[in-house]
């Protein structure tokens, strides 16, 4: 009797601590499970076939991960791959560009994984997985139930265009109607993260049509551009890029010796600005 008295009593004195470690155990794996799920994030890459991309998507995270390599060296800034796959894709995309050809277009859909640690523009460290879904141009166009599900989940969404449908008289009664269905389905998702319309190929364009791509597409797509206008009413954001992921205006063909420093434009700017990046330049941090 007098022991299982002394054994409550300890256990009395044992329950506050065991409780509070359980708690602290809780606390720990809540954490690191909720910080695993906050810092995975979609950007659902779409577009028209041949709007550029594959090529856009791969030859920017090399040279994301380029310039973080070559202007920081206080590893608060790195671009690693997350599977051979994504890593395969972007060398096999960079090799063929380097070779003077373009690499086969996406048929349906693929994933490119990095694990991306940079400091944003509130000058604090962020870590986060990405998962670049790059869509083929022919599941945009059908609108596909699987691409549909990806635009209500992912908080971003960057849709290219080839700039070089802008140089035409009217607008493409195709990109229209397909431009169409995508607003509905982001107006049904209730989406209020960002969206970067990116028009590629701007290397094919005169000074011009340069200077006035956000008039021209007004004219050409007057009731997308009201919309992408009017979405921070919705609390989501919109900006239009220009961008030349391969400069090569005169000859059609990737330069061989490619060099994303020197043969490319705008390529930065939409991923700075999706993820409100202070990008580092020439050891400017």
């Amino acid at each position: 009797m007098k022991g299982k008295q002394w054994d409550s009593k300890k256990n009395e004195k044992r329950t506050p601590f065991l409780e509070n470690v359980k708690k602290a155990v809780r606390n720990v794996v809540s954490k690191i499970f909720s910080s695993e799920k906050q810092d995975q994030q979609v950007v659902v890459v779409i577009g028209l076939t041949e709007a550029g991309k594959t090529v856009y998507c791969n030859v920017m995270i090399d040279r994301l991960r380029r310039l973080f390599n070559a202007n920081d060296n206080t590893g608060r800034y790195t671009v690693k791959c997350l599977d051979d796959e994504t890593e395969e894709r972007i060398r096999n995309v960079v090799t063929d560009i380097k070779k003077g050809e373009w690499p086969s277009p996406t048929v349906s859909s693929e994933s490119s994984q990095i694990k991306i640690a940079y400091v944003n523009k509130k000058n604090k460290k962020v870590e986060k997985e990405l998962i670049f879904r790059d869509y083929g141009g022919e599941a945009f166009e059908r609108a596909a139930d699987y691409l549909k599900a990806d635009i209500e989940t992912a908080p971003d969404i960057i849709l290219v265009m080839d700039s070089t449908m802008l140089g035409e008289k009217s607008g493409d009664k195709k990109f229209a109607g397909i431009l169409r269905r995508l607003l509905k389905q982001i107006d049904e998702a209730g989406k209020a993260g960002k969206i970067a319309l990116i028009f590629t190929k701007a290397d094919m364009l005169d000074e011009e049509t340069r200077s006035g791509v956000e008039k021209l597409f007004e004219e050409h797509y007057p009731s997308a551009f009201s919309y992408f206008r009017g979405m921070g009413a919705r609390g989501a954001q919109f900006k239009m890029f220009l961008a030349a992921a391969v400069n090569c205006p005169d000859t059609m063909t990737p330069p061989k010796g490619f060099d994303s420093a020197k043969h490319s434009e705008g390529l930065i700017e939409p991923i700075e600005w999706l993820l409100d990046i202070k990008v580092p330049v020439d050891g400017n941090l």
